[in-house]
C-alpha cells in the first residue's frame, strides 16, 4: 500500500473511532481525551484535524458523501414508497452520525469553515428535495399547491426541522427509549408535513408504510 493509501485509510479510521467515541461520551471531549480514548498520539490526531472543528466538518462530510449515494442508489420510478424508504435510510444515517449532527446544530457563524460546509450541504438538500417533491407531482401522489411560494416555504421549514432536530427529541424527550422504538413515530412525524398536499393515492402510500 502506498504511503497517500496508507494516510488516507488512517484518516478514514480515524473519523470513524472519533465518530463513535463522541456518539458515546459527549461533544464535550477534547481533542486531547478523544485522542486517549481511541488511543492515538495527539499529534496523530492534530496531523490530519488541527482543532474540534476541522475534525467535525470531516465528519459532517462523510455523512453528506453517504447521503448523496443513498439517493445515488435509486433505480427506476421515484415515488412515495422510494422517498419514505430513503427516509428511513437516511434517519440510520443520522442515527450513526449523531454526535456530528448536534455538533452542527450548535454551530454559529465565526466557525466560518463549518458554518460555510452547512449552509453549502442545505442549499443542496433544498433543490434535491424541490425535485423530488416534482416527481411526487408528477407520479399524482402530491398536490401541485406544495410549490406554490409560501407553501413551500412553510413546508420545507417545517420538514427539514423536524428531519435534522428529532435526534433533540430522542434525547430529551424519549430518553428512556431505543431509537428503534421511536423510529416509525418520527418517520410519520417527518411525513405529516407533507399530509395537506397528498392526493388519495399518496394516502394510501404513506398509510400502507406506516402499517408495516
Amino acid at each position: 500500500m502506498s504511503s497517500y493509501a496508507k494516510g488516507k485509510a488512517s484518516r478514514e479510521m480515524l473519523l470513524i473511532e472519533s465518530k463513535n467515541a463522541f456518539n458515546e461520551l459527549g461533544l464535550n471531549l477534547t481533542l486531547g481525551n478523544l485522542a486517549s480514548t481511541i488511543n492515538i498520539t495527539l499529534g496523530r490526531l492534530t496531523y490530519h484535524f488541527p482543532t474540534k472543528d476541522h475534525l467535525f466538518v470531516a465528519i459532517a462530510a462523510d455523512y453528506q458523501l453517504k447521503v448523496d449515494a443513498l439517493i445515488h442508489e435509486i433505480e427506476g420510478e421515484f415515488n412515495l414508497s422510494v422517498l419514505f424508504d430513503l427516509t428511513s435510510r437516511i434517519m440510520d444515517l443520522q442515527y450513526d452520525y449523531r454526535s456530528a449532527i448536534r455538533y452542527v446544530l450548535s454551530v454559529v457563524r465565526n466557525q466560518s469553515e463549518l458554518f460555510n460546509h452547512v449552509l453549502a450541504s442545505y442549499k443542496a438538500d433544498y433543490e434535491t428535495i424541490r425535485q423530488m417533491l416534482h416527481l411526487l407531482i408528477d407520479n399524482e401522489e402530491l398536490k401541485p399547491e406544495i410549490l406554490e411560494d409560501q407553501n413551500f416555504k412553510v413546508f420545507m421549514f417545517t420538514y427539514l426541522n423536524l428531519l435534522t432536530t428529532w435526534l433533540a427529541s430522542l434525547e430529551i424527550y424519549d430518553s428512556n427509549k431505543s431509537y428503534p422504538e421511536v423510529k416509525l413515530l418520527y418517520l410519520q412525524g417527518v411525513f405529516s408535513t407533507m399530509k395537506p398536499y397528498l392526493t388519495d393515492k399518496g394516502n394510501t402510500v404513506l398509510d400502507q408504510k406506516l402499517s408495516r
